[in-house]
């Protein structure tokens, strides 16, 4: 499947090279469409990523409080809650650090 990705991103770079178009514009074209490629996939990384963790955070914070409230195991519930709040923040920042 990469193969194919990469035979596609040469051929529409080396195109315009028999249409007139010099080779090295044609190369920065091919490295401008790689360049974009990978910040497309960063950003949908970066989203997904952070995605997971609030799904993480608010399942750890939702059975913390279930197990606080209802007496089931009061300190790990504490804990939990405790966990949660820690990697909310811990998260929400490094996600935007990252450019």
């Amino acid at each position: 499947m990469e193969w194919i990705l990469v035979a596609v991103l040469v051929g529409e770079a080396l195109v315009p090279a028999a249409l007139g178009q010099s080779m090295l514009d044609s190369f920065r074209s091919f490295l401008q469409q790689i360049s974009t490629f990978l910040d497309e996939l960063f950003q949908i990384l970066k989203s997904m990523f952070a995605n997971i963790f609030r799904v993480s955070y608010n399942l750890m914070a939702l059975l913390g409080v279930a197990f606080w409230l209802t007496g089931y195991n009061r300190y790990q519930g504490r804990n939990l809650i405790i966990g949660a709040v820690i990697l909310a923040f811990a998260s929400e920042f490094l996600m935007r650090q990252v450019v």
